[in-house]
């Protein structure tokens, strides 16, 4: 991945993971953005290398359709999300 690439995907996943939290829950979706991360890099090895290994060239037409599949989703779900979200609560400081 190119830097300006990188870029991108970092910036892309701060917007969606912090960008769609309500104010007071930023730790817990950061905490399940990372679980949801880490559970693909489990996963991933396990799909890829059955579907590859284990049905050749139809395998790898599944995961391209695949790929294709959850990357134009990613979009409309985003956008979904960011409608659906109920209007955020600013957290006044406390006053001593």
């Amino acid at each position: 991945m190119s830097g300006l690439q990188e870029l991108w995907h970092s910036a892309a996943g701060w917007g969606i993971s912090f960008g769609l939290a309500p104010a007071d829950a930023h730790g817990q979706y950061q905490g399940t953005y990372g679980m949801g991360y880490e559970l693909g890099k489990m996963l991933a090895p396990v799909v890829v290398t059955s579907l590859a290994l284990g049905w050749g060239v139809p395998g790898w037409l599944v995961l391209a359709g695949l790929f294709l599949l959850l990357g134009a989703l990613v979009s409309p779900v985003v956008q979904w999300a960011g409608r659906t979200r109920p209007a955020s609560r600013v957290s006044e400081p406390a006053t001593i």
